[in-house]
């Protein structure tokens, strides 16, 4: 945005509402071949309007562009650019790497460095975004697996079991929107395969990491014990990727209703609502991988001993 031009307040008499009406000059970014163009808009706002979206000069947003009949373009403004954030983002990401690496060791710096540069790498390819976040999730598993075993049994029987576990899960999102009571959707615009990459590969590496240890100290135990000791390990780690889930879903949910200062409608819980549905549905194919994992790893280890 360049400029602004001219800013009037209105006032309805009839249903007592008032509005601020704003004229302002904006220079539309060249895309996919077309040529720069600055245009002049004029957009009412009412005056509960949040400040964040209110026209100011050198603020970047997003316009819903529309083609008129006789090829003009129309213009609505209807949300901020938030790429500019992106920047802040990624040092905080890397602030929080720099610790994690400090207090868990460089296996965990690198994993969680790994799936960025995985993610954004395949971003910069301009993949799309589901493949993206498939093709992540793969890469993920594999990766951390590498770092935790090294070439073997055991990274295999990781990288199969978190592979299993994912694809159940999302047959279980998939089942709840086909009930009517999450949505395909939030595993696009929310990003929710992205955000299964890290617990379902902690479940699954605690889960082959006890079985592992459990049939080397016991030599002996056979494959429904061995079946035991995994299902004893998951569920500590299923207790603490749950927990992290609830806590972050949690802090989404209450910025997302009660960041514009004041109680939402239903309109705006809706789409919270939806989100919390799939997340439930995430986290019982969380539940679900561990016995998975616990499966797929006490059968590809215990037939080693064989």
């Amino acid at each position: 945005m360049t400029e602004i031009l001219s800013e009037t307040t209105l006032e309805d008499e009839t249903f007592g509402i008032e509005e601020k009406k704003v004229r302002f000059k904006v220079r539309i970014e060249p895309q996919a071949g077309e040529a720069e163009e600055t245009i002049l808009l004029e957009q009412s706002y009412s005056l509960d309007t949040p400040t964040e979206l209110m026209p100011r000069e050198g603020k970047h947003f997003v316009f819903y562009k529309e083609t008129l009949a006789d090829g003009a373009h129309a213009y609505t403004l209807i949300d901020v650019q938030r790429l500019n954030h992106v920047r802040w983002v990624a040092l905080l990401v890397l602030f929080l790497l720099l610790i994690f690496g400090r207090w868990y060791g460089l296996k965990a710096l690198l994993i969680g460095g790994g799936m960025l540069v995985i993610f954004l790498l395949l971003h910069t390819l301009h993949v799309p975004w589901l493949l993206n976040s498939i093709l992540s999730f793969a890469a993920v598993a594999a990766f951390s697996a590498l770092l935790t075993f090294g070439p073997g049994l055991r990274l295999t029987a990781s990288i199969s079991a978190c592979l299993a576990s994912g694809a159940l899960t999302l047959i279980l999102i998939w089942l709840g929107s086909w009930l009517g009571v999450s949505s395909v959707s939030v595993l696009l615009k929310n990003g929710l395969i992205l955000q299964m990459i890290a617990g379902l590969s902690h479940i699954a590496i605690t889960t082959v990491t006890a079985i592992h240890v459990s049939r080397r100290n016991e030599p002996g135990l056979g494959r429904k014990a061995l079946f035991q000791k995994g299902l004893h390990g998951g569920r500590g780690a299923l207790e603490v990727v749950t927990t992290l889930y609830l806590v972050m879903t949690l802090g989404q949910i209450l910025s997302s209703a009660y960041g514009q200062g004041h109680q939402p409608g239903l309109l705006q819980m809706e789409p919270i609502l939806t989100e919390m549905a799939s997340l439930l549905f995430m986290l019982i194919g969380f539940a679900c991988s561990v016995p998975v994992s616990a499966v797929i790893a006490s059968r590809m280890l215990q037939s080693k001993v064989r």
